[in-house]
Formats: C-alpha cells, structure tokens, sequence
C-alpha cells in the first residue's frame, strides 16, 4: 500500500512524459530537445515551493531565468539544415509538456526519498515495476518478435540512470538533479557540430553557455 502511495503516482508521471519525449526525439534535434528539457528545472522549482515549501534565493531565480531562456530561444523558428527536423507542435510541444511533467514527478520522488526516507534503490525498483505494470497494457502480442540484442542498449543505459537519478534526488534534491543533465546539452551540442561538419549552429552557440551560466548561479 505505501508503495503505490509514494511510487505509482510518479511512475505514472515518468510513463506519460517518456511517451511525450519519444515524440518529441523524433521531431527534434538533438540540441534543442536538451535545451528545452532544461526547463523542468524551472518546473522542479516551482513545484517544490509549492509542495515543499523550499524558497529560491535571488541568484538562483537568475540561474532558473538563464536556463528557461535558452529553452525559449531554441523554441524560435530557426534556417538552420536541420529545421525540417524540428516541429512545433510534435517535437516542442510534447518536450515541454514533458519536462513540466518529470519536473512534477522529481519533487514526488524527492519527498518521498527524502521526508519518507525510502531506500533509492529499493524505490528505484518500485518506480520501475509501477511503470511496467501502467505500459504492459499498451503492449501488442508482437511487440517482442523484432527484439534485437542491440535494443536492450537503451533501457539498460536508462536503467543505470534511473538507480544515478534516485542517488541525487535523495541526497541533493530534484532541481539539482536538473540541473546535472546540462552535461546532455554538451555532448549533444559537440554531436551535433560534428554531424554538421564542424559548422554550428548559432542559437546552440548562444544556448549552451547560457544554460551553463544557470548552473554556475544556481550552485
């Protein structure tokens, strides 16, 4: 019973916003996805004034404000090569919705490692059984015909992740865990350059030292 209350609300959460990010990776560059994901840093904040009650102090805010103007300005319409690949209402739209959501869902799980004091691994665990149980449904009898050993890369990466996420949640807190995934947008901003030929783009140029600078103030 205490399991459902504390982990099948916010496994829940993570189900709907990772269906959200799928759509929003297939409609997205890779950039700009990361960039827009940083805004549930802002959310995270937010919810935990509310729920926690934990105020931001005036250089935080200006971090928080760093990191949701970079959000804001990947959203523009961009003439880069790759605009035909990002979408707004496909892929920006559902990434949003989706990093309000995991922002939503970290405060849940932060209360319920932190105020509750569960075990990170043992919650990590109840996170992942709720969500199979919430997407088993939606699975066709074929779903694993075309099961290839390379598949299994993805959620085990995700896997390692989920138990790395539940460690920070439990020792620093949701919006820190935000703001330690700016390390995505780096990687994903040198990827990005190398796919383009060593050409970048220039709101990624603008958009990934700003979210750097909302991690210097925040911390």
């Amino acid at each position: 019973v205490e399991s459902a209350k504390l982990a099948a609300v916010p496994a829940s959460i993570y189900v709907i916003g990772g269906v959200l990010k799928l759509k929003g990776y297939e409609n997205t560059d890779g950039v700009t996805f990361n960039s827009i994901n940083q805004t549930k840093i802002l959310f995270s904040a937010v919810i935990s004034y509310v729920l926690l009650g934990k105020v931001q102090t005036v250089r935080k805010c200006c971090g928080l404000g760093c990191a949701l103007t970079a959000a804001i300005l990947v959203s523009l319409p961009e003439k880069h090569p790759d605009a035909k690949n990002t979408k707004f209402w496909s892929g920006i739209v559902p990434t949003a919705v989706a990093a309000a959501l995991s922002g939503l869902a970290s405060i849940l799980c932060q209360s319920a490692l932190q105020t509750h004091q569960r075990d990170s691994y043992l919650y990590t665990s109840e996170l992942a059984f709720w969500g199979l149980i919430l997407l088993l449904p939606t699975l066709s009898p074929t779903a694993f015909n075309t099961l290839t050993p390379t598949a299994l890369i993805p959620p085990f990466l995700q896997a390692l992740g989920g138990i790395l996420v539940g460690l920070v949640i439990k020792h620093l807190g949701g919006v820190v865990y935000g703001f330690c995934t700016v390390a995505g947008i780096v990687i994903a901003a040198i990827v990005d350059t190398v796919i383009r030929n060593g050409v970048p783009n220039p709101v990624h140029v603008v958009c990934v030292p700003l979210v750097i600078l909302s991690v210097v103030l925040y911390v």
